[in-house]
Protein backbone atom coordinates (compact mmCIF):
# COMPACT_ATOMS: atom_id res chain seq x y z
CA UNK A 1 0.00 0.00 0.00
CA UNK A 2 2.91 2.53 0.68
CA UNK A 3 4.61 1.79 -2.19
CA UNK A 4 1.33 2.09 -4.49
CA UNK A 5 0.72 5.53 -3.01
CA UNK A 6 4.23 6.47 -3.58
CA UNK A 7 3.71 5.43 -7.22
CA UNK A 8 1.02 7.67 -7.30
CA UNK A 9 2.60 10.57 -6.35
CA UNK A 10 5.21 10.10 -8.56
CA UNK A 11 2.87 9.67 -11.48
CA UNK A 12 1.22 12.76 -10.45
CA UNK A 13 3.98 14.57 -9.95
CA UNK A 14 5.16 13.83 -13.41
CA UNK A 15 1.88 14.53 -14.55
CA UNK A 16 1.81 17.81 -13.12
CA UNK A 17 5.45 18.97 -14.24
CA UNK A 18 4.39 17.57 -17.88
CA UNK A 19 1.58 19.50 -18.45
CA UNK A 20 3.55 22.83 -17.28
CA UNK A 21 6.20 21.76 -19.33
CA UNK A 22 4.03 21.72 -22.39
CA UNK A 23 1.86 24.86 -21.38
CA UNK A 24 5.50 27.06 -21.65
CA UNK A 25 6.08 25.36 -24.96
CA UNK A 26 2.96 26.37 -26.37
CA UNK A 27 3.19 29.92 -24.72
CA UNK A 28 6.25 30.30 -26.26
CA UNK A 29 5.61 29.78 -29.53
CA UNK A 30 2.57 31.82 -29.06
CA UNK A 31 4.80 34.81 -27.62
CA UNK A 32 7.39 34.34 -30.43
CA UNK A 33 4.23 34.36 -32.62
CA UNK A 34 2.89 37.26 -31.33
CA UNK A 35 6.29 39.25 -31.35
CA UNK A 36 6.74 39.04 -34.95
Amino acid sequence: MGIGRKWKEIIDAEKISYSFHDDSKRERSAKSRYTV
